[in-house]
């Protein structure tokens, strides 16, 4: 019977044998089946329900076209190239899972993505990448004009379509040339301002880079919720098209600034964020309404390609809210700085106050503790409370600004709750008695209530009257022996 099991146990093994050695050459798999090669598995991954799932890494023959739905889940591996791994054209390309693409030679970028020469609703290029997937090149991501495409149908430098959505990492290097890239990168022959590219960074972003961090040299619409931008010469560069700052860090790490022309690149070193107008002098707009902005000059507009009057009028700048960090030490430096534009400033921290140019007419500036706050300056009124008081440590508060309260309860109450609403009767919150002042004047209302005995609780009732219990018993018996000393004596 023994011999019998081993002879089935050799031939299982010879017949399983093929199927184990496919299995260990198979670097990606489609919905559980292998493919020895990348480009097969590309192919059977049909619709966004099918996901390419590596199981190796992977070096690249050529560059792919993608220009089909497709997510590819890295899985912990690498996919790497010499150069541009991927060009996406109309089609929705993710990438997912813990990995990196990689270009060996710098020279483009990891991803490339291209627009349609014509504006078509119907037709999108977008690009996803995903928390925990890192991208190394000379940029992370590239737009490019449709005219760059390897398999383009039209000579046209519009790039209609295009979205880039980013949660990922990017380390930007140099190129084969040792010339800075940027994280993400916008063509600057793109032009067209409707359906124009549109890039989103997630909170999770984190982008470095040798150069800039983000440089939109042509027309795309970029919105930063949050996340880290670094760059060596600048933070973000627009020289074209809108930026809308929410939140994260945007940072520039030289110790000088330079602006110096540049028709085909960026222009500025040492600006978190630069505003540098492009010679093709199209439409710039920028709105800051959170975030941390750190560097030589956090915040600076320049136009060194000399535009004229009527041209630079298309830059429109505005800064709501964040905080602007000067690194310069020296006597003289600027959180912000504009060569062409005033009265932007509408509210934010500053480490060294903007000038009066650049603060809109209508906002107050004060300065407590080294920060310099800027915005409308309103009222903070304190409704009488009963059985309690509560007091404010200003009267007026520029937004922005910490407001402290003092609660004091009357003997035998307690705090019930504070409430804090703005003039539109929107609470506005509030941490251990303290808050941040909003844009428009405030209400501080506080009720008190009277405060409850403890009452003991049940079983420590009982060990009480049996302790006493046993005191009282205690007490008779020394009474009743002292009785009885002096009855015998």
């Amino acid at each position: 019977m023994k011999r019998f099991y081993s002879i089935i146990l050799l031939v299982l093994a010879v017949v399983l044998m093929p199927t184990l050695v496919l299995a260990e050459g198979n670097v990606a798999e489609v919905n559980g089946t292998g493919y020895d090669t990348i480009e097969k598995a590309m192919t059977a991954a049909e619709g966004t329900d099918y996901e390419v799932k590596l199981l190796q890494d992977v070096t690249l023959a050529a560059t792919k076209v993608v220009n089909k739905d497709l997510t590819i889940n890295l899985n912990g591996h690498s996919i790497k190239y010499t150069s541009l791994l991927f060009e996406v054209y109309g089609a929705e390309f993710t990438v997912k899972g813990t990995g990196s693409l990689e270009e060996t030679v710098p020279d483009y970028a990891p991803i490339a993505v291209y627009g349609s020469a014509t504006n078509n609703a119907d037709f999108a290029s977008v690009v996803n990448v995903e928390e925990n997937v890192t991208l190394k090149g000379w940029a992370g991501v590239m737009v490019r004009q449709h005219a760059k495409y390897s398999a383009k149908t039209a000579d046209s430098n519009d790039s209609y379509g295009v979205e880039v959505n980013f949660a990922g990492k990017i380390i930007s290097v140099l190129d084969s040339g040792n010339g800075t890239g940027s994280g993400i990168y916008v063509n600057g022959n793109i032009l067209h301002t409707t359906n124009a590219p549109v890039i989103n960074i997630a909170k999770t972003a984190n982008i470095t880079s040798l150069g800039v961090g983000i440089l939109s040299a042509g027309y795309s619409v970029v919105t930063v919720e949050g996340g880290s931008i670094v760059g060596d010469e600048s933070g973000i560069e627009m020289r074209a098209g809108e930026l809308y700052v929410k939140g994260g860090t945007i940072k520039s790490t030289a110790t000088k600034l330079e602006v110096v022309p540049n028709g085909n690149g960026s222009t500025t070193i040492g600006a978190g964020i630069a505003v540098a107008q492009h010679t093709t002098a199209n439409v710039v707009k920028v709105e800051v309404t959170g975030g941390e902005i750190i560097g030589y000059v956090a915040f600076n507009e320049a136009n060194p390609e000399q535009n004229t009057t009527d041209e630079v009028k298309d830059v429109d700048l505005t800064i709501k809210g964040g905080s602007f960090e000067t690194t310069n030490t020296a006597a003289g430096a600027k959180a912000v700085s504009s060569e062409t534009q005033t009265e932007f400033v509408q509210g934010g921290e500053f480490n060294v106050a903007p000038t009066d140019e650049a603060i809109a007419d209508t906002m107050t500036k004060k300065e407590e503790n080294g920060v310099v706050y800027v915005g409308k300056e309103s009222n903070v009124t304190v409704k009488d409370a009963t059985n309690g008081e509560v007091k404010a440590d200003r009267t007026t508060a520029v937004e922005g600004q910490t407001v402290t309260l003092t609660i004091t309860a009357a003997k035998g109450y307690k705090l019930d709750k504070v409430v804090v609403k703005d003039a539109a009767g929107k609470e506005v919150t509030v941490t251990d008695g303290k808050f941040v002042m909003p844009g428009s004047n405030v209400e501080v209302s506080a009720t008190f209530i009277a405060e409850t005995p403890e009452v003991p609780k049940t079983g420590d009732s009982v060990m009480l009257f049996v302790a006493l219990g046993f005191m009282s018993i205690a007490a008779i018996a020394v009474a009743s022996n002292n009785l009885k000393r002096r009855t015998t004596r």
